[in-house]
């Protein structure tokens, strides 16, 4: 299903795993028949956008970031106070981004 060119034919493939496989795992089929509509979102975004979207390196390094901040921290007060510098270093990644892009 993940190897189709486009949703369509990624629905096609998926009706005949689904029959298939109906009979034997009923739970799994259904799961797969309500949940599979998600993963396909990227193929409804613009090809030219797609090449950005398959890396998640600027997740990873996000996440390492609020990790080492984090550390420094250690004990937060409330959870508003987490948020804050979630938000601080979601803003300061954002305008080196936008930066680097011009």
């Amino acid at each position: 299903m993940y190897e189709r060119r486009n949703v369509e034919e990624a629905r096609r493939v998926l009706k005949q795993w689904l029959e298939k496989w109906g009979g034997k795992y009923p739970k799994l089929c259904a799961w797969v028949e309500t949940n599979m509509e998600e993963p396909w979102t990227f193929d409804r975004l613009p090809v030219a956008h797609h090449k950005h979207l398959k890396s998640t390196n600027l997740l990873e390094r996000f996440n390492q970031e609020i990790k080492r901040r984090t550390l420094v921290v250690r004990l937060f007060p409330d959870e508003a106070s987490s948020l804050r510098l979630v938000r601080a270093v979601a803003a300061e990644q954002h305008e080196e981004g936008r930066a680097a892009a011009t």
